[in-house]
């Protein structure tokens, strides 16, 4: 397993890069943010964010039924090949919360740092304790979450 919260996957469709758009437009709802939270409306969507169609690329986030903090934001692009479309896509943690684990993880290494200057080794192994648990646990779940979040783009481009 990648211990960043990232992957690049990359696979081919038969179908030309118009059609690929087309698929993905078709299911995909604009938004202007990257929510986290949920929306049951439409069933039809399976995605919120942009289709590019002028630039071959999209930004995405899987639609949710139910509030997710580790959900990535898929980033996509297409090229027509020989063969039809090979779209390269990469999975991110969304920005907010990347940016809560940087800090819980910043912070919770100088308040240890802070124990071990002090003399309190209890508290310094809590605290880096912490940062490796929240760190596992951030990864786990945004690995399941983009694996699962390519499994429904595939199905969406018909691959």
């Amino acid at each position: 397993m990648n211990i960043l919260p990232k992957q690049n996957r990359v696979f081919i469709s038969p179908y030309s890069p118009d059609e690929v758009l087309h698929f993905l437009a078709c299911y995909t709802k604009e938004r202007t943010e990257y929510s986290i939270v949920p929306d049951k409306i439409n069933n039809l969507i399976k995605f919120y964010g942009h289709i590019y169609e002028d630039k071959n690329c999209f930004v995405i986030t899987k639609k949710i039924q139910h509030t997710h903090s580790f959900l990535p934001l898929i980033k996509g692009k297409i090229e027509e090949i020989e063969e039809g479309t090979l779209i390269n896509v990469e999975y991110k943690l969304l920005p907010n919360t990347l940016f809560f684990l940087i800090f819980n993880v910043i912070a919770a290494f100088l308040i240890g740092s802070l124990f071990l200057v002090i003399g309190n080794f209890g508290g310094a192994i809590i605290c880096y304790l912490f940062v490796i648990c929240s760190w596992f646990i951030t990864i786990s779940n945004f690995h399941l979450q983009a694996k699962d979040s390519h499994k429904i783009l595939e199905e969406t481009l018909i691959i």
